[in-house]
C-alpha cells in the first residue's frame, strides 16, 4: 500500500567497526511524524540498504510515495551497486 508519506534516507559512515562488524548507519526519517530510525549496516551495499528499508520500515509501516536522499556519494554509490 502506497501512502502520501515521504521518507528521508541517508547513510552515515564509515565509523569505527562494532563487535558485530557494522561500519555504517542507515538513517530513515518520516517527514510527517518526524520519527527517525537508525539501522546499523556492515557494508552498506544496495542489497543491504534495500533489505533494511523493506524489512524494517516498509513492512512495519507503509511504503512511502517518495524516498528523499541528498544524493550524497555514499548513498548513491550503495544504490547504484
Amino acid at each position: 500500500m502506497l501512502s502520501d508519506l515521504k521518507h528521508l534516507v541517508d547513510l552515515f559512515g564509515i565509523l569505527l567497526e562494532s563487535k558485530e562488524g557494522h561500519k555504517m548507519i542507515l538513517f530513515v526519517e518520516d517527514c510527517v511524524t518526524k520519527r527517525m530510525e537508525l539501522f546499523p549496516l556492515v557494508l552498506a551495499t544496495a542489497c543491504e540498504c534495500t533489505t533494511k528499508l523493506i524489512e524494517e520500515v516498509f513492512l512495519r509501516y507503509v511504503i512511502p510515495r517518495k524516498l528523499i536522499s541528498d544524493n550524497g556519494p555514499l548513498f548513491m554509490r550503495a544504490m547504484l551497486q
